[in-house]
Parts: structure tokens; sequence; C-alpha cells
């Protein structure tokens, strides 16, 4: 019967910890390495577009961020896929308008969703529902 009640307090200590806390234990858990750290200073943010600049991937000891919607998602668990050299450079950047077009231009790097089609808004959402496996961290403020 150990193992059950030690179960039963796992349970009840993530519990405790709140949505927040629930959260940072998926983000830990969900990663392919499993070694993701989420940064505390960051949960919960509100950058600038020039400060999520700064999370492009470049510097390890930051969080690779990008973001959809202004939307901020932690994507340091790839990047192979969002840093620099990855297949998509997108990571420091808002990217809703590129998900939208299929495109890696640094122009369509913007939350301006004007002039869309009804198909390329699909593709966007479509994109989304593909970001909720990354750990949302904040958003970007927008003048």
């Amino acid at each position: 019967m150990p193992v059950k009640t030690r179960s039963y307090a796992a349970m009840a200590g993530v519990a405790a910890l709140g949505a927040a806390g629930a959260a940072a234990v998926w983000a830990y858990f969900s990663t392919k390495q499993g070694v993701f750290k989420l940064n505390r200073k960051l949960r919960g943010c509100a950058l600038k577009p020039e400060e999520l600049a700064a999370h492009d991937g470049a510097d390890s000891s930051k969080p690779t961020l990008l973001a959809i919607r202004n939307q901020i998602y932690d994507v340091s668990s790839r990047p192979d896929m969002y840093g620099p050299a990855g297949s998509y450079p997108f990571a420091g950047k808002e990217i809703a308008r590129a998900l939208a077009k299929m495109s890696v231009r640094p122009e369509d790097c913007t939350s301006d969703l004007s002039g869309l089609t009804e198909e390329e808004l699909e593709v966007l959402a479509d994109w989304e529902a593909k970001f909720t496996k990354y750990p949302v961290v904040g958003h970007v403020l927008v003048s």
C-alpha cells in the first residue's frame, strides 16, 4: 500500500500547485528530452516585440520563444525546428501571418492577418492546434 499512498500524495501535491504548477509539470514531462526547465521569470510574461526578439535561440542561456496571434510559446525543446539554423527560423518573432501563408519570408513574420483568405486562416488554425504541445509562457504587448 505504500505505493498507493505515494501516488495519492503526488496527485495531491500537483493539485496543490494549481494551474501554473500543473502546467510546469506538464511542460517538464511533455518534452522529448524530459529536461525542459520552465523559466519562472517568463511565465505569464508580457513582452514587447523587441524583447521577444532577444529570445531567438542565439543565446542558449535564454529560452527560445515565438508568438502566434500574440501568444508566446516556449519552443526551446525544438531548436532544430525553430532556432536560427532550424527548418523554420521563426524564434524571437510573431509568426501568425507566416504560418497562414506557409511562408518563411521575414516580412511575413507579423501578427497582421488583414487580407488573408479563409483558406489561409484555416491553415493558421491548423498550425495553432499543432503548437498546443509547447508551453504558453505569456503574450506580446501590442501598441
